[in-house]
């Protein structure tokens, strides 16, 4: 199954047929967007890898109502890539 993020139909239609979507490639700031959309669409769960804390943001600020409402997770920074910052401020 192969959907580009350009193809926003064809992207929620894929994603529907899972429970969970692992995101994996970055940058995220360029191609996450679309896919935290489809996911919510779709009511399939959103993780991804990323380390970029503009993209949580950005994300939590413009779907985390439309996220809850469908019941859907979207969780960002579910790798190491976060957690040297995270320890260091739990340990500052």
């Amino acid at each position: 199954l192969v959907a580009g993020i350009n193809e926003p139909t064809k992207l929620q239609e894929i994603l529907s047929q899972g429970k969970m979507v692992l995101a994996c490639a970055g940058p995220y700031r360029h191609v996450g967007k679309e896919i935290v959309q489809a996911a919510i669409k779709a009511k399939t769960d959103y993780l991804d890898l990323c380390g970029e804390p503009q993209f949580f943001n950005d994300m939590l600020a413009e779907f985390d109502m439309e996220a809850r409402e469908s019941n859907t997770l979207v969780i960002s920074a579910c790798a190491f890539d976060c957690v040297p910052a995270e320890l260091s401020a739990k340990l500052a």
